[in-house]
């Protein structure tokens, strides 16, 4: 069954009057929705396979990619944030959050995240820079469920490398930054692959916008 043809896309599309109807269809039906248990088990496979693969060099600390409005900062380090110093980019996440809060769980079952391994693939994200230092990570990876613009994640990015620490792990090539998500919008997948922040990014799946979708060019027209 269409997404147009069930109780709430019908309610959804009485919001529109007749001539918008058919559009509104159209972009209805071209939603793809993903379970939870999808979204959770495409995520770890991928993580899996990266690192099975060493594209994501181990041990590796895992970090759900979040807004800077979602840490507590001081008004004076809101402008240009420096991580593991005016925040934690793995600290506790908010009793209400939003699929950030997700990812955390995924994340959180990855094999030596919640027990001691002798040589863990994964590190915790809630270590500190001296913990990273000496478990020798070797790979930082923000994951999220979704890359729209691509301004988010870099924007975190751009917060681990003002540390002057990490930088220099950075430049003596001993650590790099990754992204993973599970859905991406093909320009946002190259704006982050491309960004001099982040060395390499994926993505479960790609998500069309409406420039890139494959509507017929009258559907185009009428948006």
């Amino acid at each position: 069954m269409r997404p147009s043809e069930t109780q709430p896309g019908q309610a959804w599309l009485s919001n529109f009057v007749g001539p918008d109807i058919p559009t509104a269809t159209v972009l209805l039906d071209s939603l793809r929705f993903v379970s939870l248990t999808q979204l959770r088990d495409g995520l770890a496979s991928r993580l899996k396979d990266l690192i099975e693969r060493r594209q994501l060099p181990a041990p590796a600390v895992v970090l759900p990619e979040r807004g800077m409005k979602d840490f507590k900062l001081d008004r004076e380090h809101q402008k240009a944030p420096v991580a593991y110093c005016d925040f934690h980019p793995g600290e506790p996440i908010s009793a209400t959050p939003g699929s950030e809060a997700f990812v955390g769980m995924v994340l959180r079952d990855l094999p030596g995240i919640r027990r001691l391994e002798a040589d863990p693939d994964w590190i915790p994200p809630n270590k500190s820079l001296d913990e990273l230092r000496d478990l020798r990570c070797r790979s930082i990876v923000l994951v999220t469920d979704y890359i729209g613009t691509g301004n988010r994640v870099l924007t975190l990015a751009a917060a681990l490398l003002r540390n002057r620490r990490i930088r220099s792990w950075r430049s003596f090539h001993w650590v790099d930054v990754y992204v993973v998500a599970f859905a991406a919008s093909p320009e946002a997948i190259a704006r982050v692959h491309d960004s001099p922040q982040v060395s390499e990014a994926w993505s479960v799946e790609g998500a069309p916008t409406l420039e890139s979708t494959s509507w017929p060019p009258e559907v185009h027209t009428r948006r």
